[in-house]
């Protein structure tokens, strides 16, 4: 009965990733996927989200084992941590959390992060999709570094889109929370210069704002009936190899369109210094704007000319070359946080519930 409880001790993981209007479902949707390659491995995979987040998850969480806490801090994580026993945190957060993670690794929980930015962390894993090409990173003793495009959290198997049609098909979209106001240019640009090709554009809008805002442009621009607004779409991941050319914000929906034999054409929709150009051409992207240029309607115009007349030439290029993201950087991953996670071999205790998370100081008399 021991050795059992151990076991299952052992085997229970939680996910706390970034999740908001803002932010989008980019670190969700890849939490979602290094999941399933755990549950192959028959571990149990909780989610942990602040209770602001519920109305988000009700219609995106697929039977995950979801738990809600009041805020996001050091104490209501490790209450939870405590509550369901367990023994691996994953982290996929913008958020600078240094101090829960020293703390957790502390209290023998094996931490891991995945990160965008190349922040300070200490976690004993930490997973990036991008070369440290700028040597930003200081790396520490004990710590595991996984940086480079072999560890993008997309699954599937590479293809070769071979679309057959005298019209392009082309998808615009603004990440999970459809913000297309933060891309204002870009996206007006491209309605307008796709209508004027003729080619066939579908737009998704995840939500009625979106909708609206979307409408409008096109209101505005009079475009012709080859242009559609599309609604959320579970199963965006397996369609989108129906499409020649994926434009938007750089994501997880780039990634998957990459896997999919699509030509991308991304770019930075925040101006929030993780961007690095140089690791999107790493990964097979066609092309990628700085958060600068894509607010130039010049340089947009301009780049929609060169792919929609050298579509094909481009193409090849990218069938040659885009090799990196082959659809098994989840399973990489998994392998690879409990390879070191059982060679670390944690002195498996009872982790003390009563840990004091006040501190008490000697108070100042005065008048």
């Amino acid at each position: 009965i021991f050795f059992k409880n151990i076991m299952k001790f052992n085997k229970n993981i939680a996910f706390l990733p970034d999740l908001s209007p803002s932010i989008g479902l980019g670190h969700f949707e890849r939490c979602k996927t290094l999941s399933m390659e755990f549950a192959k491995k028959n571990y149990n995979c909780f989610f942990f989200f602040p209770l602001t987040q519920k109305k988000l998850l009700k219609k995106h969480k697929n039977f995950l084992k979801i738990k809600y806490f009041d805020k996001y801090n050091l104490k209501n994580i490790f209450q939870k941590i405590l509550k369901y026993e367990i023994k691996i945190v994953i982290f996929d957060t913008y958020k600078k959390i240094n101090n829960i993670e020293n703390f957790l690794n502390k209290n023998n929980i094996y931490v891991v992060s995945i990160d965008d930015h190349f922040y300070k962390h200490s976690s004993n894993i930490i997973i990036s999709n991008k070369k440290d090409l700028n040597n930003k990173y200081i790396e520490k003793k004990d710590q595991i570094y996984c940086f480079g495009p072999e560890y993008t959290l997309v699954k599937g198997k590479k293809i070769i889109n071979n679309i057959k049609s005298k019209k392009l098909n082309i998808l615009l979209h603004s990440g999970g929370s459809s913000i297309y106001q933060n891309c204002e240019i870009f996206t007006e640009s491209t309605i307008s210069k796709i209508n004027n090709y003729g080619f066939n554009l579908d737009i998704l809008c995840t939500n009625k704002k979106s909708k609206i805002y979307i409408n409008n442009i096109l209101k505005k621009n009079k475009t012709s009936s080859n242009i559609n607004i599309i609604p959320f779409d579970y199963n965006l991941s397996n369609n989108l190899s129906k499409y020649n050319i994926v434009c938007g914000p750089a994501g997880t929906t780039t990634f998957e369109s990459i896997l999919k034999g699509c030509l991308t054409f991304s770019f930075q929709l925040f101006n929030d210094g993780r961007d690095d150009i140089n690791s999107w051409y790493y990964l097979g992207n066609l092309m990628h704007l700085k958060y600068s240029e894509k607010n130039n309607k010049k340089i947009v115009n301009d780049c929609w000319d060169l792919i929609f007349n050298k579509f094909h030439k481009l193409k090849n290029i990218l069938e040659k070359n885009s090799k990196v993201i082959d659809g098994y950087g989840p399973k990489r991953v998994s392998d690879i946080i409990l390879k070191y996670y059982n060679k670390k071999k944690i002195n498996i205790k009872k982790l003390d519930s009563k840990i004091n998370f006040y501190k008490i100081n000697k108070c100042k008399i005065q008048n």
